[in-house]
């Protein structure tokens, strides 16, 4: 999460939001999955769209995706809420049809444990539609990846679903999963990324992982890409995909449907 997501007027401390409220909010819809677009490096095109959980709490506090899924965690809801952003992206896919035909859905899970039945609800909600399965993605924090079984990493791929591994840095285990073809997508870390200008250690970091996803032929995908001259600094490095404030701010599923309308219509 950026610095230019946050819109909480930090009305009091995330530790105060119980996993009891968090759960009532999800039930009357104040859970909310927003879009936000990964875009080409060149910001020419629109490559996926990945969810971001956002919370309007009873207070008037907005709490974004990093601060909910805390809450989750610490209340042990954070499989109900995997499961409520994974349901909401596979409606999303058929919702959008062909209005997102070649562009990943990709649904920002916390990597709580269960991976196994998140994918059995996936390919029920998808209806066996193997087309369409090849349009989800799912993105999980490097640590999380590191610890889940390659068996079940392999199993997703093999049903079709894209995995995206976030806040990659060097030196991380995930990079090997990487080699191994157990994931798809590296999403280098946000910090690593705002580092650059400054850090020519962090330059060499996503060098080295730019590098090594040029190497297996999939993409790299850099995050919280908020100014330009970090976006042409990226460029020069080869990277392939960008999300942040550059590439366009998350947005309501209805607002993003009409967006894919118009780019949709735009090319005919």
């Amino acid at each position: 999460m950026t610095d230019e997501d946050r819109v909480d007027p930090e009305d009091g401390p995330v530790s105060t939001m119980g996993g009891e409220a968090l759960d009532a909010a999800r039930a009357r819809g104040a859970v909310e999955v927003l879009y936000r677009p990964v875009a080409s490096s060149t910001l020419d095109g629109v490559a996926g769209l990945r969810s971001q959980v956002r919370w309007r709490t009873d207070a008037g506090t907005v709490l974004q995706e990093e601060e909910v899924q805390a809450v989750a965690e610490a209340s042990g809801l954070d499989v109900a809420l995997d499961r409520h952003v994974l349901a909401d992206a596979t409606g999303r896919l058929a919702e959008w049809g062909a209005l997102a035909d070649g562009t990943v859905v990709w649904a920002g899970l916390s990597g709580a444990p269960g991976i196994e039945a998140l994918m059995d609800d996936a390919v029920r909600a998808t209806h066996d539609n193997t087309a369409e399965r090849h349009r989800l993605g799912v993105r999980w924090p490097a640590d999380a990846v590191v610890a889940s079984d390659p068996d079940a990493l392999l199993g997703i791929r093999r049903e079709g679903v894209a995995v995206m591994v976030g806040d990659v840095v060097p030196g991380h285990g995930v990079l090997h999963a990487l080699e191994e073809r157990w994931v798809d997508v590296l999403q280098l870390d946000a910090h690593l990324v705002r580092s650059l200008p400054s850090d020519p250690d962090a330059v060499g970091a996503a060098t080295e992982i730019i590098r090594l996803c040029a190497r297996h032929g999939e993409p790299a995908v850099a995050a919280g890409v908020g100014r330009s001259d970090v976006l042409e600094l990226l460029e020069g490095l080869g990277i392939d995909q960008v999300e942040g404030v550059v590439a366009g701010r998350a947005e309501s599923p209805l607002i993003v449907g009409m967006l894919l309308h118009q780019v949709l219509t735009g090319l005919r």
